[in-house]
């Protein structure tokens, strides 16, 4: 019998009203549920196929049958009078209308199919199907418009579509058509948001919103400067800076009066701020109370300067009229997904099948018909929603159709709002909580779930405290007060682990780096991270723990879970490291499906099968075990035939060829034309069965490393190719074309699901897939991860209340500026983006039963601390850019947060929950400890004692061994690879001095998280890959280039820090140049264009002259064109080199020119007539003769 908590009972008696259940983490919501249902079955004698039960997930909806049915039958055995009813709930059960919205939606919809232009045997679309179905209808009706081509059209295009070709305008498409299914009436939506753009009372909407987020701003501003008067010592040093004070007081004021009092008023006065300059206080004289308040007013300028990015550049009327001028492409938007939608309904239709969003809108369309809706009001007495704060506008509506007065059960948890990115809207529930606060009826009510039945209380307390200092309505949507603690609802034994919540946080910062392995020092922060994790799970497997179940045991693999933000690139890298460590690891992962061994060979296979004519495929699937071909021997075709396409040398060779080789080629040749004839009359799905098993690739993919996973992708990929072939295409060529579109589109899968319940594995997942389980053991790794804000980056936002809000084009001025729906947007989705953030950190910690482990990584721990002083007002929770932060702003105050800190000056945050924190600092040193620890030395020692001990050890063969000298140590100094960069130091050092610096050919490296903390290196770096990536035309001038970062920020190749250090003008100034506009008049032009080129060590240096060595010779050219079938080198540098001489610039930099002509003249069998460095920082060109 369950012993009730009074809440949990006042949730479970109260019938005939409409009961908001707030239930928190591990509360038991899902047993309060169950109970509710019986009871109210057996109390209230009605049926079970009375209520709608609407859950999450179709896993959840058979739970809760499954549940109920338990439930049902204990009842059975206890109550002797009601055995009659319980068995006829029994049995209706399996007829109850238990399951998603969207089953119920398909309900709806085949019983009142007649009211709508539907086939009732409809089927429900497959992913694949939808994606191939929605680009069909989106590639007819953009061929139509271009015909038509209205100017609304035509604005649209030239304004989001990019130069060549239109991807970037398809996506557009989709994303908005995708957005905007959540709304009960999307295109309606649509359209009255269009109109709303050109509407002159819609500027009230926007203002208000942005006024709002200001006045946060500013209020947080003003706590600043209070804080700043407070410890101002006017008896000291420091009191120099009371005029400054005074100053800084009259703007903030000034600017809360104007922002009420005249919009105008307030950006002009904004735009024209003057911050009085410091006076100078000799350093001697200086005290902490004037760092102090230094970084208190550098705070209160941040803060400041971030109004800057929600106000309009120029005055209201400008704004409003850039507004109702982004209606115009925003109309042929509207035009193209009402044809969209159309087209697309229509193939849906012939085919028979409708996707999730149709199910959603027929059924709300159904049931704006009063007799179907009058109908499910009174076939359901009882509506229960699970999961409630994840629901959306459209689902809130069907509900509100169907419900009756006071017949509704809502339970969720706001807190664990983590799905909008699926349109999910935690406003809903928020709204509707306020509501039954604010409006005291009989009707409604409202329950906390507030004691947690699955962590230990050091856990909650910790959670607690947290949570307590960074959530707020602001930051979180929701006050995280008394009403929304976790309570300790079960009390635990004691164990071994200790359950103090663990924060490590490794430090890169190192000041020798001589002491450190270099392959240490290599470790990016994914593989550090993963490293300490599998080192703490080592420590913790064995440690006895306490179960509820099980009683005293010890911790096994299966215990423990890795959650991450987002899993994209781990599963790899922990594979490897786990693997290594003989830690068995299974990821359940949504990503990386087309990037596994097996199915990158088999799709090889089928573009074969497509067109031979295909070096990398065909390369591919020589070296698997289809074709059976080794190294040597496809380095002896391409050493036989040398200047044609792979492809054609391997068609030759088996030709001109009669020996060993030639026959497996023209095996492997026989069998890719076998079954290209199959494919023309075979099935997908059974051609790709037949191929792996008449190459016996499935079975040999069983044999592998985690073969089941491996077997189960393969049997995915044919599933796949069934699904496709349902839509009605067919051919292998847009299947292969299907496959292509999926990977760029970012919509790839994960593996096949194969584990068993009992696997005995470390389990690594998604905090989002986690949520809705528990585990005794929980290790969060990636705390420092940055936060993903490009939603507000986006041209187009769509926002429940901002509406559409597009950024202005202006393609003859060639201009963007943002319309003031798009400043009130991007203000909502950054506070919303970081309440959604906060929520899944709540979502992952939440999931801990006995231990919970945190880690993070820092490129400067001194610099985080310095960041992590600054508070927890509202701004510098704000400006965080990753869990790390928000953690570490809690705890720098904290009594356990002693390590963060180094100073005593510093105000203890009150700590009502008395929350144990094991924090620790690790460095390099960390990992060196650990593998030199007691039980490795042990084993050594027992190796020596057994080698002491063997007698049988021959004394002139261990002399032989030991006597051994390399053969070749004559040319063991000569490097195998060196950079053009690294030649100068090789001719006048050793290759010992210089061969560790050797760089890596490698992606741009992931900066700092600052523009302010950029070394000159890395700027550099940025602005290479800015003039690598930057498209060239005819003319080329500031906006451009401005326009251009906006769009390597969208699409991810800069962050929005790095794009800030770019020097704009710099890279004007040369595309201006005489050299520039060469350049950009050729038709050929290469740029960042990696070489290896091989050359003797002797011409290398004069040290290795008699050495038959090879040496590789590697670099990255900046940049070459062609001019008259000749070539012209450009190689721009980045380095202040202001006061350096002409012919010094020569001497540093001729040797690698030279290097770079070299290799072009002799990769492209071109001359190089002529060479040139460009200096940026200068403005300069230099002939290199």
């Amino acid at each position: 019998m369950i012993n009730w908590t009074d809440e949990q009972k006042t949730a479970i008696i109260n019938k005939d009203k409409n009961l908001l259940v707030s239930a928190a983490a591990g509360s038991g919501k899902t047993a309060v549920l169950v109970e509710r249902i019986i009871d109210t079955l057996i109390g209230k004698k009605i049926n079970i196929d009375e209520f709608l039960i609407v859950t999450f997930t179709n896993a959840a909806a058979r739970d809760m049958k499954k549940k109920i049915q338990e439930s049902l039958i204990r009842r059975l055995d206890a109550d002797i009078s009601g055995k009659y009813n319980i068995r006829k709930q029994i049995y209706l059960l399996n007829i109850s209308s238990i399951s998603t919205i969207h089953a119920f939606c398909t309900k709806i919809i085949r019983k009142y199919y007649y009211f709508l232009d539907i086939d009732p045997n409809f089927s429900i679309s497959s992913i694949e199907e939808n994606e191939i179905l929605f680009n069909e209808a989106l590639e007819e009706v953009l061929e139509k418009s271009y015909e038509d081509n209205s100017i609304e059209f035509q604005t649209l295009v030239d304004n989001y579509s990019e130069t060549r070709g239109d991807s970037m305008l398809e996506k557009l498409i989709k994303d908005t058509y995708s957005s905007i299914q959540s709304f009960s009436y999307p295109l309606k939506w649509l359209e009255e948001s269009v109109d709303l753009l050109r509407d002159d009372d819609s500027e009230n909407l926007w203002l208000k919103i942005i006024k709002e987020d200001i006045y946060k701003l500013l209020k947080d501003g003003e706590n600043i400067i209070n804080d700043m008067e407070r410890i101002l010592d006017y008896e000291g040093p420091a009191s120099d800076y009371i005029d400054n004070l005074k100053s800084d007081k009259d703007i903030i004021q000034n600017l809360k009066k104007f922002l009420y009092e005249d919009m105008n008023k307030f950006i002009n006065y904004f735009n024209n701020i003057s911050y009085k300059g410091l006076p100078r206080i000799p350093k001697k004289k200086q005290d902490e109370i004037c760092s102090i308040y230094k970084e208190k007013r550098d705070l209160f300028k941040k803060l400041v300067s971030e109004i800057e990015k929600i106000i309009p550049k120029d005055d209201l009327d400008t704004a409003m009229k850039l507004t109702k001028e982004s209606s115009i492409p925003m109309k042929g938007l509207l035009e193209v997904i009402q044809k969209v939608d159309i087209r697309f309904k229509e193939l849906k239709n012939d085919r028979g099948l409708l996707d999730f969003n149709d199910l959603e809108h027929y059924a709300l369309e159904l049931l704006d018909y009063e007799e179907v809706s009058n109908y499910y009001k009174s076939k359901y007495k009882y509506i229960y929603i699970d999961e409630y704060q994840d629901s959306n506008e459209v689902q809130e509506t069907i509900i509100q159709r169907i419900k009756r007065i006071n017949n509704l059960f809502m339970v969720g948890d706001v807190k664990q709002s983590i799905y909008r990115f699926r349109q999910a809207d935690p406003t809903i529930f928020m709204n509707r909580l306020e509501s039954y606060k604010s409006k005291e009826s009989d009707n409604n009510m409202i329950v906390n779930l507030n004691k947690n039945f699955r962590s230990r209380l050091e856990i909650l307390n910790c959670i607690n405290y947290l949570f307590k200092n960074i959530m707020s309505k602001d930051l979180g949507e929701i006050d995280y007060d008394g009403s929304n603690y976790l309570y300790e609802g079960i009390e635990f034994e004691r164990n071994e682990l200790s359950s103090n919540v663990e924060l490590n946080i490794f430090n890169k910062k190192v000041d020798d780096e001589e002491d450190i392995e270099e392959e240490l020092l290599d470790l990016r922060d994914i593989e550090l991270e993963a490293k300490i994790t599998a080192e703490r799970i080592k420590e913790l497997i064995g440690s006895k723990t306490y179960s509820r179940e099980e009683g005293w045991r010890e911790v096994t693999y299966k215990d423990i879970v890795i959650l991450l933000r987002a899993t994209k690139g781990a599963q790899e890298v922990y594979d490897e490291i786990f693997t290594k460590e003989n830690i068995p690891l299974y990821s359940d992962s949504n990503e990386g499906y087309f990037d596994t061994v097996e199915i990158k060979i088999i799709i090889n296979l089928l573009k074969l099968i497509d067109n031979f004519k295909q070096d990398i495929p065909l390369m591919s699937v020589m070296r698997s075990m289809i074709g059976g071909f080794s190294i040597e021997e496809m380095i002896e075709i391409r050493r036989t035939y040398k200047k044609i396409p792979y492809n054609e040398s391997v068609k030759k060779y088996c030709r001109e060829n009669e020996n060993s080789l030639s026959n497996k080629i023209n095996e492997l040749i026989s069998k890719v034309d076998k079954w290209r004839d199959e494919s023309r009359h075979t099935s997908l799905n059974k051609l790709i069965w037949n191929i792996l098993i008449e190459t016996n690739y499935y079975y040999f993919s069983g044999m592998l490393p985690k073969g089941k996973i491996r077997q189960g992708n393969l049997k995915l990929l044919v599933d796949k190719a069934y699904n496709f072939e349902r839509t009605k295409l067919s051919g292998l060529v847009k299947f292969l074309q299907y496959i292509d579109k999926v990977k760029s589109s970012s919509k790839d899968m994960g593996s096949a699901r194969v584990l068993g319940e009992n696997d005995n594995v470390v389990r690594l997942m998604s905090i989002h897939k986690s949520k809705g389980l528990e585990f005794p053991i929980v290790i969060i790794p990636g705390l420092n991860r940055r936060f993903n804000l490009s939603n507000s980056s986006k041209n187009i936002i769509i926002h429940g209340k901002c509406r559409l809000a597009p950024k202005y084009f202006n393609i003859e001025k060639k201009i963007t500026k943002e319309t003031l729906p798009r400043l009130a947007a991007k203000s909502i989705l950054k506070k919303e983006d970081l309440s959604e953030e906060m929520r899944v950190l709540y979502v992952g910690m939440t999931r801990a039963i006995d231990k919970l482990v945190l880690i993070g990584t820092v490129k400067n721990i001194e610099n985080k601390k310095e960041k992590w002083k600054s508070g927890l007002d509202y701004y510098s929770l704000y400006s965080s850019i990753s869990y790390l932060d928000w953690i570490g702003k809690a705890l720098y105050g904290h009594k356990d947060g002693e390590i963060l800190r180094d100073e005593d000056i510093f105000e203890n945050i009150k700590d009502e929950f008395n929350s144990n924190w094991k924090i620790k600092i690790l460095e390099y040193d960390y990992f060196q400890e650990k593998e030199d620890n007691p039980s490795r030395r042990e084993q050594i020692l027992k190796d020596i004692i057994s080698l002491k001990n063997n007698r049988e050890i021959k004394l002139d063969k261990l002399d032989k061994l030991m006597k051994w000298e390399y053969p070749y140590k004559d040319i063991k100094e000569v490097p195998p690879k060196v950079s053009v960069t690294e030649l100068n130091k090789l001719r006048t050092q050793n290759y010992e001095d210089s061969k560790y610096s050797i760089p890596n050919i490698s992606n741009l490296p992931t900066f700092k998280e600052k523009s302010s903390d950029f070394t000159g290196q890395e700027i550099g770096t940025i602005t290479h890959f800015v003039m690598q990536m930057i498209r060239l035309k005819k003319e080329i001038d500031d906006v451009y280039v401005e326009d251009e970062l906006s769009r390597m920020v969208i699409k991810k190749q800069l962050t929005e820090e790095e794009a800030e250090v770019v020097d704009v003008k710099k890279i004007t100034r040369f595309y201006n140049s005489e050299i520039g506009k060469r350049m950009l008049s050729s038709k050929k032009v290469f740029r960042e264009e990696p070489f290896i080129i091989k050359k003797e060590s002797s011409e290398i240096s004069k040290k290795f002259t008699g050495s038959k060595q090879s040496v590789l010779v590697q670099g990255v050219i900046d940049c070459y064109f062609q001019e008259d079938d000749e070539i012209v080198l450009i190689d721009y540098k980045t380095d202040s080199l202001y006061n350096k001489k002409t012919e010094d610039i020569l001497n540093i930099y001729k040797d690698q020119i030279k290097e770079y002509r070299l290799a072009l003249e002799t990769l492209t069998e071109k001359k190089v007539k002529e060479s040139y460095i460009y200096l940026l920082s200068a403005d300069k060109l230099i002939n290199v003769e």
